[in-house]
């Protein structure tokens, strides 16, 4: 298999992965507004680990990609996620995956489902 095939590979996994890490923040997002920090933070460990395989995977595709994903912005705000997670600061760690990173994640799934 060449690198063109396994690209295609990776970015049909991408397409694949997008939408169930959306619906993973999203209720990570309501656990922790409805005061279940600890359903949330079980969730936090799989999200974190799915933006840095969705980074990963993404700059490994950078070069078949239509109209290219941008990381910075999701790096931006990842910081401060982590930030907020280990300061137990859970209200401003819904609020950053509710505005910042369940958007970025929305948009680059309409960009990538074309």
């Amino acid at each position: 298999m060449d690198i063109r095939q396994q690209q295609n590979e990776l970015m049909d996994s991408i397409i694949d992965y997008l939408p169930k890490l959306i619906v993973g923040v999203s209720d990570a997002v309501s656990n922790y507004q409805s005061g279940q920090e600890g359903k949330a933070n079980e969730l936090m460990i799989d999200i974190v680990d799915g933006l840095k395989w969705l980074s990963e995977a993404l700059t490994l595709t950078i070069s078949i990609q239509k109209d290219p994903i941008d990381l910075s912005e999701l790096h931006e705000h990842f910081n401060e996620m982590i930030s907020a997670y280990e300061n137990t600061d859970y209200v401003l760690l819904g609020d950053i995956l509710e505005y910042e990173i369940l958007p970025i994640l929305e948009k680059w799934n309409e960009k990538l489902a074309v």
